[in-house]
């Protein structure tokens, strides 16, 4: 049975989601304001409620449950970070923008303002009807995270999320642990991201720090040119990642483990508004192509995540055994009655 098969009833998820933009009490299982990543905190909320969402069987196929997690990247794709001079175009073209507003000690992040795309909350209820589970992430710290996504109403419907900024801790560099992964690089191209990082890295790191400072801002490290993090199956057992980074394909063919799913990039301008809200002749926003054509494979369970890489890369999948994170894995299963 495909999963497309097994639509879920979104009105019945008032109460396990949560309601639209809020994220508070134990009505929101996913506890996506109490915890903002996997790798930094130890606990997830108590068990949802009675009323949760089940699958008919035979709508899950062993070999391809990881096919049915999603990663969304947040930041240029379903939503964008804006200028300041853009969010006065945005404003007068009749476009709604948003604050991120400070953290808890009055920092700011260095985009301070952020738009949704036009057709991302439609996609998101079309995956979530269809029976994807979705995870999303963003580069960015947790504050900026959290806010676009309690704001614009996401946390209805994203089961976690998670900062990539966490991914470049210590405990995430593990190059024995995941032996297929990209990050297992070489000699030569180890002394080449030690070189980007003492380097080039380094000095930008510093422009940034001094730059943050005055604005009092918050300071971050960018991932240095040529490094990888293991991402996504690291975290949630993810193999399919849609984001609009270009780097992240040749990322995943030589990890194996993973698919990338190139969309398009949503920049946080007026142009880009007007392009997310152009429709094809089936009503559907031309956007979204890229992740339609993409679950259009991963809802047969006999095709799933390890079809798609071939598809997308002519090319066999290692098929990396990947150790989930075991609180996320446990809010999964009962959540959803699986586990990765």
């Amino acid at each position: 049975m495909s999963l497309g098969t097994a639509p879920v009833n979104l009105s019945n998820l008032q109460q396990p989601f949560g309601s639209s933009g809020q994220t508070t009490g134990l009505r929101n299982p996913f506890g996506l304001a109490e915890t903002p990543s996997l790798s930094n905190t130890g606990s997830l909320l108590a068990a949802p409620p009675s009323n949760q969402v089940h699958f008919p069987d035979g709508a899950l196929n062993p070999i391809n449950v990881a096919s049915r997690v999603l990663v969304f990247d947040i930041d240029e794709t379903i939503a964008a970070r804006v200028t300041k001079s853009d969010k006065k175009k945005l404003e007068k073209a009749g476009y709604k923008v948003y604050d991120v507003g400070p953290d808890e000690k009055g920092q700011t992040d260095e985009f301070p303002y952020f738009i949704e795309r036009p057709g991302a909350k439609e996609l998101m209820k079309k995956l979530v009807n269809e029976g994807f589970v979705l995870v999303a992430s963003s580069r960015n710290v947790p504050h900026h995270v959290e806010k676009v996504i309690s704001t614009l109403g996401f946390g209805d419907l994203l089961f976690h999320h998670f900062a990539r900024y966490h991914l470049n801790h210590k405990d995430q560099l593990d190059f024995k642990k995941y032996p297929n992964h990209s990050n297992n690089i070489g000699f030569w191209a180890r002394s080449f991201n030690w070189l980007c990082r003492n380097t080039v890295g380094w000095f930008s790191d510093a422009l940034r720090w001094i730059r943050c400072k005055l604005f009092n801002q918050r300071p971050y490290r960018n991932t240095p040119v040529g490094t990888v993090n293991k991402y996504p199956p690291a975290l949630c057992g993810a193999r399919v990642l849609f984001d609009d980074q270009p780097e992240n394909t040749s990322h995943a063919k030589r990890s194996g483990d993973w698919v990338h799913v190139q969309i398009k990039r949503f920049p946080g301008n007026v142009q880009g508004m007007k392009e997310s809200e152009e429709r094809d002749s089936s009503g559907n926003y031309k956007w979204w192509a890229e992740f339609l054509k993409a679950t259009d494979i991963l809802k047969d369970p006999a095709r799933g995540w390890q079809e798609l890489f071939r598809t997308s890369y002519s090319k066999e999948p290692k098929i990396t055994k990947v150790e989930v994170d075991k609180v996320f894995n446990d809010k999964l299963s009962r959540t959803f009655g699986f586990r990765v």
